[in-house]
């Protein structure tokens, strides 16, 4: 028989005020909590617990209910609950409501009517007595929340019965109406769908009925009178029966209905969960740090539950308690201590409860009493702080207003300090808490029905805490220092990054907790990747580089955000934004989701699976992109509207305007466009790579049918149609819909709404064995336009359900794949708009200087052969000119009657009026050899790289295609030269692409020289590539894939000392081997700094792994592109640049060249480079050790690129590089 599904389910409570705000009124609602269910479900819980949205006066924020039939306007409506409803159930989770039995509000009409009169039947509901007869209260009872538990009726003689605050009259169960109309309640919603209920206060409907004084007593140790314990006043026979009512209510539902009681004495607990009663009841795990206590707190409910389907219920935290971070110890030493109970708690059979924002590790806040809300504070008068300080809404998005809970001024106030702890930050770092839960839930639920229902203790070591649960055995440390215990089972994941486990022996930190499994790879490998050196698989030794990647691009969208950036310079960031995520979505996302469709289950270095990782993107790029929408909407767009540039929607040009638009419309726009409509006749048309289109519902008049048209928004027309009045646009798709009926004659428009498709972009899976590799890839791609599977759609959230069922079943998707913009789709066509003749609205253009040993004298073209006999030039683009430099460089040798050859590799060009295409082409029209080593597959300019090939083919150019399997990225030419009876090499190797445009914008470093050692390699490297060399010695060069990864490891060993000294420049660092090497160097004295661009999977400041490593990003006007590497060699640093990053590709399966420097003064340049970069402190960003990034605090006020354009200015005029220059 299968298990139920609430058996070891993990509940979540949702704070309905406090988690997501849609509305951005300052309140959380319902709505909120829906645009956050995929959050939750990532999260790995299986039900939510939502608390009382009813229609209240909020007196105790929900729990005074006045309908218990409806939704408070301020939450929204009975719709929005069946919308949350019925999205919880398609994303497979549960929903349960709270219930509160045991009182109403003071504004029930129950209630009102009971005080309307003496004699009115509703009196009979509510427990009214008469005063004492010295005008006390009926009975000595107290409120929970302060002062005496009875109240005097408005106008009246009596006093009624409230346990709680005044305005929350208890009900009198002993009524018969009482327990009906409960019934009521409870019918109405499970008729909805709920799948069961949390019942408040869930013991104390009954109270005995005398109403008698509680008795008391002189305390045994201190003497002072207090009330006899055992005098109960609630928990009354009679509430069996009303529980067994429920549970037969339950009973007619399936799936299964479930009861969970608010029941917090274990001892209770067993009296009600039997099974004709509640399923279940949680108790509070509410003690001290100490083995001992926990221990006992365990085996307490445990022993109380022994019962036939009694099981325990584990909960840390909820809505009324201190948040178990503060409650632990506080800060780092709080979070440490919550996240080994979380393992704890997870591992004992029985469901768990999580409060929202545990997984965040939020603490509690101590609120300002004049922001306070709880009415425990009220009536104790400040003496009791309250429940406040756990309620405070949770941050989501790092750099927003109220950390992206709301625009709005929240219930409740926020500390600045949670903008840190918000939930896109601590989404992509698998150290963080968010990180540690979701890992922890996933392995609780991987496990599954492997265990068994009861739990060994073991006894392994002082305030040690220890059970085994079948094969899985659990470690807490209690302790304040390292327990080192004898444990044979193999680490399966641990709280602490230094948790580790070698040969028998456990290494479990203060406040640290672990999970041991006897086999190797009990679970999936999505949970268990390779345990690196005895740490715990689940440690944060690497980062995932997929959503590291996504941090990068968090950065790109920062600089749209910084309002110092001149206005269409913010345009620009928000439109590469949203580019860079269209390159990740066509080719990793592709790729992860053909992982996923052939079943390949190869976790990443930090554990996760292809699946896991792609629910994590999911996450984080919905932030991110309501996140860009935000910037769009909220700053650009009116920043744009007052400097004279408006973009206007459809719905919002004037008439003289829609004038002009029916003018542009027939004339440039119609003739364009091919509505495409889908019938019996017409298959449903194909969505190309990135089109925009517009899906359009139709109705025949006549007929009365609807149909389905797609509409493709041209892409060989501008994106925006300039109006006649004034800088004012209106988006293309915006003037076709304005213009439907013009394609649809004779038809009704029902609707209309725009949509943008991805697909899979990514060639490197081409046959490179094909005799023919030009022909194979032009194939290909006409292949992939037309097959290559959609990974992404985005949609107006306006879209109809019908269009967005038939979008998602055409195009084979997923709910997953389909992302809701609020605004502009493909935001990345803003360039148009970096393009406008605005300079007022733009950084000053750059032009790149020459340096003086590349100008001629006067108007003279300098001999670039003797500069380069004379010693070797390195240049830094953009700031030194690439025209001057690395074009002249081949256009003169283009032209040098003593030239023999030119053998070039290209991985991007600017195509067939690129200066080094035709400098190429007159090389060979002059009879030069000219061999011009083509990547035809680098990503994204396949088919401009097929016709600039061609090209150069038929100007008798040799074009070769490289070496079998791997794509060569290399940037080098070779140059050989006849002089005086011997053959002389001159040669270029570069960090950047032969393209003229990029390097107006890239920052890159060339290395122009005559070395003739140098020469000899390179020459040996084409020889490598054109014929069937297998050179494997270089005297300098490393070259990939065949001596540069040992070479940059060998390097990095030789610092691995006391004083060791590293310094890398790369776009990227993911390599495994590199970094484990990297941190082996940290560890053994040596400090290294590391400029990443883009993606970083490793992890800086760990203690014990990655101590002396600091990481560091540049964002700025040009893009960080160069590769540099300095190793310090005690005192004598050696300097090496090239093409290759250190990922596995660039390292094994790609060809790249990396050069030594051994000029002393280039040397001292390259140094420069680096020490500038490392001491910006206005476009530069830190990596921390939890993984996310944080900018750089401006003390000095040092932008690299400004202080790079003085310093090629100074160098223009002769006056850089006297010596070491001052940053």
């Amino acid at each position: 028989m299968p298990q139920p599904w609430w058996r070891s389910a993990v509940f979540y409570q949702v704070y309905v005020r406090s988690f997501a705000d849609s509305n951005d009124d300052g309140i959380g609602d319902l709505a909120g909590i829906t645009s956050k269910l995929g959050y939750i479900r990532d999260l790995g819980v299986d039900a939510i617990w939502l608390t009382p949205f009813y229609p209240s006066p909020q007196k105790d924020h929900g729990y005074d209910v006045a309908d218990y039939f409806g939704v408070n306007p301020e939450y929204g409506t009975l719709e929005d609950f069946d919308h949350l409803l019925g999205r919880a159930h398609d994303l497979r989770l549960k929903v349960l409501v709270d219930i509160v039995p045991n009182h109403t509000s003071d504004q029930h009409e129950w209630f009102q009517a009971a005080i309307s009169s003496a004699d009115d039947e509703y009196r009979a509901r509510y427990h009214f007595a008469d005063p004492k007869a010295d005008g006390a209260p009926p009975n000595n009872w107290t409120s929970s929340f302060g002062g005496p538990a009875w109240s005097p009726e408005p106008n009246g003689k009596q006093w009624y019965l409230h346990l709680f605050a005044p305005e929350q009259p208890d009900l009198n169960w002993w009524h018969p109406e009482v327990p009906k109309e409960f019934e009521r309640i409870l019918k109405f919603w499970l008729d909805r769908g709920t799948d069961g209920f949390r019942i408040d206060v869930g013991s104390a409907l009954f109270k005995r009925k005398d109403l008698a004084d509680r008795p008391l007593v002189g305390d045994r140790i201190t003497g002072a009178a207090r009330f006899d314990s055992a005098f109960g006043i609630i928990d009354q026979p009679q509430l069996h029966d009303v529980y067994r009512s429920w549970r037969r209510i339950a009973n007619e539902y399936q799936p299964d209905r479930v009861l969970v009681g608010e029941i917090f004495d274990p001892r209770r607990h067993a009296k009600y969960i039997v099974p004709d009663q509640l399923h279940m009841a949680f108790a509070l795990i509410h003690t001290q740090w100490e083995a001992g206590q926990w221990r006992r707190s365990i085996e307490v409910m445990q022993e109380a539950l022994r019962g036939p389907g009694a099981e325990p219920t584990w909960t840390l935290a909820n809505h009324d308690v201190v948040r178990p971070v503060t409650r632990l110890g506080g800060g780092s030493l709080g979070r440490a201590r919550a996240r080994a109970a979380l393992l704890l708690l997870l591992g004992l059979p029985g469901q768990v409860f999580l409060y929202q924002g545990e997984e965040l590790g939020l603490e509690e806040v101590d609120v300002p009493d004049d922001k306070r809300q709880d009415p425990v504070f009220f009536h104790t008068n400040g003496r009791q702080p309250g429940r406040d300080g756990c309620r405070v809404p949770l941050p989501w998005r790092r750099g927003q207003p109220h950390a992206g809970f709301s625009a709005a001024e929240p219930w409740l106030p926020m500390p600045a300090s949670w903008d840190g702890l918000a939930v896109d930050v601590q989404a992509g770092s698998a150290a963080s808490m968010l990180g540690h839960f979701r890992r922890a839930l996933a392995a609780r639920r991987e496990l599954g029905g492997r265990l068994p229902g009861r739990i060994e203790w073991l006894e392994v070591g002082p305030a040690v805490t220890a059970y085994r649960r079948g094969p899985l055995e659990v470690v807490c440390n209690f302790g304040r220092r390292q327990a080192r215990l004898r444990m044979d089972g193999r680490l399966l994941m641990g709280s602490d990054p230094l948790v580790s486990s070698s040969h028998g022996r456990l290494h479990l930190p203060a406040s640290s907790a672990a999970w041991l499994y006897p086999v190797a790879r009990p679970f999936s490998p999505a949970l268990t990747p390779a345990v690196a050196q005895g740490m715990s698989p689940f440690s944060p030794r690497y980062i995932n580089r997929e959503l590291s990647r996504l941090d990068f691009d968090e950065r790109v969208l920062a600089m749209a955000e910084d309002p110092k950036l001149p206005l269409l310079e913010r345009v620009r960031f928000l439109a590469i934004f949203s580019q860079n995520l269209d390159d990740f979505f066509q080719v990793r996302v592709a790729g992860l989701k053909e992982q996923v469709l052939a079943a390949v289950a190869v976790a990443s270095p930090d554990g996760m699976s292809p699946l896991d990782q792609l629910k994590a993107i999911r996450s984080r790029v919905e932030g991110l992109v309501e996140r860009q929408v935000g910037i769009y909407k909220r700053d650009i767009l009116p920043a744009l509207g007052q400097s004279g540039i408006t973009i206007v929607r459809g719905e919002e040009v004037s008439k003289k305007e829609l004038s002009q638009l029916h003018t542009v419309f027939r004339e440039q726009i119609f003739p364009v466009l091919t509505p495409l409509a889908v019938d019996p006749g017409h298959p449903f048309p194909y969505m190309s790579h990135l089109s925009l289109n517009l899906a359009v519902i139709v109705r025949d008049p006549q007929r009365k049918q609807q149909r389905f048209a797609r509409v493709k928004v041209p892409p060989v027309l501008p994106r925006f149609i300039p109006l006649i009045e004034g800088e004012r646009y209106v988006p293309l798709e915006d003037v076709i819909a304005l213009h439907l009926t013009a394609l649809f004659a004779g038809m009704d428009i029902v609707t209309q709404s725009p949509f943008r498709v991805t697909r899979d972009g990514d060639l490197d899976d081409v046959d490179s064995d094909a005799e023919d590799l030009l022909a194979a890839i032009q194939t290909e791609l006409r292949r992939r336009r037309r097959h290559a599977r959609v990974v992404r759609l985005e949609v107006d959230p306006g879209m109809s359900a019908e269009v967005l069922e038939l979008l998602t079943r055409e195009l084979e998707l997923q709910p997953p794949d389909i992302y809701q913009v609020d605004g502009l789709l493909d935001i990345g066509s803003l360039h148009f708009f970096s393009q406008l003749d605005r300079p007022d609205l733009k950084e000053e253009p750059w032009t790149p200087t020459t340096q003086p040993r590349l100008r001629g004298i006067a108007a003279e073209v300098p001999d670039l052969f003797a500069v380069l006999r004379a010693g070797d030039i390195i240049a830094h683009h953009p700031y030194d000119s690439f025209a001057t430099s690395v074009e002249a460089f081949i256009d003169h040798a283009s032209s040098d009657p003593e030239v023999l050859a030119i053998k070039q590799t290209l991985y991007r060009t600017s195509g067939n009026a690129s200066p080094i295409v035709r400098a190429l082409i007159r090389a060979a029209e002059r009879g030069k050899q000219v061999v011009a080593l083509v990547e035809i597959k680098a990503r994204g300019d396949e088919q401009a790289n097929i016709g600039w090939a061609r090209a150069l083919e038929e100007a008798n150019v040799h074009v070769v295609y490289g070496l079998l399997g791997l794509k060569t990225h290399a940037k080098v030419t070779l140059v050989v030269r006849r002089e005086g009876g011997h053959i002389q090499h001159y040669l270029h190797v570069g960090t950047g692409n032969y393209n003229p445009n990029t390097a107006r914008i890239y920052e890159d470093v060339s290395l122009l020289s005559a070395d003739s050692d140098l020469g000899a390699d390179v020459t040996e490297l084409f020889n490598l590539l054109t014929g069937y060399s297998r050179q494997s010695r270089y005297r300098k060069l490393l070259v990939a894939p065949t001596n540069l990864r040992s070479g940059i490891t060998q390097l990095i060993e030789r610092e691995a000392v006391v004083g060791g000294r590293i310094i890398i420049k790369v776009n990227n660092l993911i390599d495994q081997e590199i970094i484990d090497a990297l941190y082996d160097a940290s560890q053994s004295g040596a400090h290294i700094d590391l400029l990443v661009r883009s993606m970083c999977s490793l992890r800086p400041g760990v203690p014990g792994l990655s101590d002396r490593i600091r990481v560091r990003s540049i964002v700025g006007q040009f893009l960080e592109h160069s590769r540099i590497f300095s190793f310090g060699n005690a005192g004598r640093p050696e300097y090496y640049l090239g093409s290759s990053d250190l990922m596995p590709r660039n390292l094994d399966r790609r060809v790249e060249a990396v050069v030594p420097v051994t000029d002393p003064r280039l040397r001292v340049r390259l140094q420069q480079i680096l020490d500038v970069s490392l001491a910006d402190d206005v476009l530069a960003w830190d990596l921390g050790p939890d993984g996310a990034w944080h900018k750089v605090p401006t003390v000095r006020a040092i932008n690299s690129h400004a202080r790079f354009k003085e310093l090629a200015l100074e160098s223009a005029h002769g006056n850089g590089l006297s010596g070491v220059p001052h940053i």
